[in-house]
């Protein structure tokens, strides 16, 4: 499948999907308020912390592997990266429950209730093989297929919470429900996928090459996952589920703009992967179709920033209106995340994703200790403040380890200046309230400039994507 392809079915689903949901919301929010959306993200996020880390397992040997295994070896291996995924899982449910029962006896706090932690746990280790998946239909260029489970699984989703609000009253664990439906979903559709029956011994054989590289991409995946688990237990205890769910929230519309922007990222993978081997690359096809990721996020952000807290008022009743200012500081981070994706795509493309990934444990571990001095004092700005650090660190390291291998052009003046025109813009519209009339021209007349300044590398990237007819 070319890269157009890919991409055009990535984005449809990362459109459709973030429409669904959001269709969903005013729906969900006149039965839910800011205390079930909390409880439910810090739920949310054990179980992504069960997941993440069981499927970061064969991340780092997915890439080379795929590209040199045929026929039954390439079988026997995708069985035992799906094995691992769920062994791993169940590993850390293990761990996990025990942990998260000592410390609420330790602080006195039961953040979650029995049966709403049971349910995270269950969810985090169905999803456990899906997570795995996942990143073998990016390598593979399936985007076909996973557009259309993710479409599923929105759909699945959805018909389960609704079903739990409206005819079993059951408000506290809807949202876990619903999570639960879709992640079983997911663990179908990986085992109908890519798991095949095979032998202990040939597992015993292929378990330690689905495994290469895991202590580095588990490791960063414990950080990552741990810190968010962390943040948000840590956010419970001192600003309470409200604010938590305010927090999570905001953090719905940065995420619902990443999947956007990771359907452009995979669609355009296989091709990143590929120029990174040239003696001298320049990441031409990658960096045309980046340059209009970063404009999409420049653009959500200064959207935000002019009237986002309209939105968000009008899609949730005005139970989440406090949670704009949020959004638009978290979707700036995303779009720092955008930065120096050439030089990310270098290090993975020349075998250093062991590099990569300890740069972001790295910087992960340091944000991580800063939530000790920031939330007891800035509360959920603290947290937010510290994923500018982590970002930061993040990208400071992967231009310098770059720098070792080749010089790589900079690249990303929106990602900075969209961001600082977004802070500022924000600011501004809180202290001077403008009619929405007015902030929706203003935010016209900024879409049609940029329109203008941008349309040669819109007419490259059309030309681009254009599917070609032989």
């Amino acid at each position: 499948m070319s890269v157009a392809n890919r991409t055009t079915w990535y984005f449809l689903s990362s459109i459709g999907v973030p429409l669904i949901s959001l269709a969903a919301l005013p729906l969900y929010t006149t039965r839910l308020g800011p205390s079930h959306f909390g409880a439910f993200a810090l739920g949310a996020t054990i179980a992504g912390l069960i997941s993440g880390v069981a499927g970061a397992t064969s991340t780092l040997s997915l890439p080379h592997q795929l590209s040199i295994l045929e026929g039954r070896d390439r079988t026997h291996y995708l069985s035992a990266v799906l094995t691992a995924s769920l062994l791993v899982g169940l590993l850390c449910l293990v761990f996990i429950y025990p942990l998260y029962t000592q410390a609420s006896n330790l602080f006195g706090k039961d953040y979650l209730g029995r049966k709403s932690l049971l349910l995270a746990l269950l969810a985090g280790v169905l999803n456990a093989m899906w997570t795995a998946s996942v990143e073998i239909l990016g390598i593979e260029g399936k985007a076909k297929t996973y557009a259309i489970l993710t479409f599923a699984q929105a759909l699945i989703n959805i018909a389960v919470v609704s079903f739990c609000i409206f005819s079993l009253g059951e408000n506290d664990n809807a949202l876990f429900y619903g999570f639960i439906a879709a992640a079983a979903l997911g663990t179908f559709s990986a085992i109908v996928l890519f798991l095949r029956p095979t032998s202990l011994s040939s597992l015993k054989m292929w378990l330690p090459k689905a495994c290469a590289g895991s202590t580095s991409a588990v490791s960063a995946s414990i950080a990552e996952n741990g810190k968010l688990a962390f943040e948000r237990s840590y956010l419970a205890g001192f600003a309470g589920f409200a604010a938590l769910g305010l927090y999570s929230h905001a953090q719905y519309y940065k995420n619902a703009t990443m999947t956007l922007l990771n359907a452009l990222s995979r669609g355009v993978l296989p091709t990143a992967l590929e120029e990174a081997k040239l003696p001298q690359p320049t990441f031409a096809v990658t960096q045309e179709v980046w340059d209009i990721v970063q404009i999409f996020v420049a653009c959500v952000c200064i959207g935000f920033a002019f009237i986002g807290r309209d939105v968000i008022a009008f899609l949730t009743h005005g139970k989440f209106t406090d949670a704009a200012s949020y959004t638009v500081a978290l979707l700036i981070v995303l779009l720092l995340q955008t930065a120096a994706k050439t030089h990310a795509m270098l290090l993975l493309g020349r075998g250093l994703g062991n590099l990569y990934a300890n740069l972001n444990t790295a910087s992960i571990g340091i944000a991580f200790l800063s939530l000790f001095l920031l939330v007891p004092h800035f509360g959920v700005w603290g947290a937010i403040i510290s994923m500018y650090i982590q970002v930061f660190l993040h990208k400071i390291g992967q231009y310098i380890a770059t720098k070792r291998i080749t010089k790589l052009p900079f690249s990303d003046y929106w990602v900075y200046g969209g961001g600082i025109f977004s802070a500022f813009a924000n600011i501004f519209f809180i202290q001077k309230e403008y009619s929405f009339s007015t902030r929706a021209l203003l935010l016209i007349s900024a879409y049609i400039m940029i329109i203008w300044m941008m349309r040669r590398n819109f007419a490259n990237f059309y030309y681009r994507m254009k599917p070609r007819h032989t």
